[in-house]
């Protein structure tokens, strides 16, 4: 799913603007997220784990971009190594807190916390859009 996404999250960024392909794939995310606590069968939730893996890539290939878009080159390894920093903070806490939501072996609290996670980022994503030009590239 990852390697989908990254490679497809660009793709859609040439096509429809980093921030709309950004939104995307938070809305596939936060979707996923509160589908997965009833899924029952493997097939469904095998299908809804690998698009959580594309909405991961996508999410991996847009950030730099739009980071660049929003900051400009200059300072550029400083400034998305701040970002990038939250990135792996958020990847140290979110299992800890997961486990810790999920305790007695159902995961239905964390993904609602990872769905509402998701929302507030789509939310910030559309605060934010509007102050960043859309970019596409031309697909030609």
């Amino acid at each position: 799913g990852n390697l989908i996404g990254r490679t497809g999250g660009g793709w859609l960024s040439d096509r429809t603007g980093r921030v709309p392909g950004l939104r995307a794939a938070t809305v596939g995310l936060a979707a996923c997220c509160l589908m997965l606590p009833v899924a029952r069968a493997a097939v469904p939730v095998l299908v809804l784990v690998t698009m959580v893996g594309v909405g991961y890539g996508v999410q991996s290939a847009l950030v730099p971009a739009l980071t660049a878009d929003m900051f400009g080159t200059d300072n550029f390894g400083v400034i998305y190594g701040r970002v990038f920093t939250g990135w792996g903070v958020a990847g140290l806490a979110g299992p800890q807190i997961g486990a810790r939501l999920s305790d007695g072996g159902d995961f239905g609290d964390g993904l609602l916390v990872g769905a509402a996670a998701a929302a507030a980022a789509f939310g910030l994503h559309t605060w934010l859009g509007r102050a960043i030009p859309v970019t596409t590239a031309d697909p030609s």
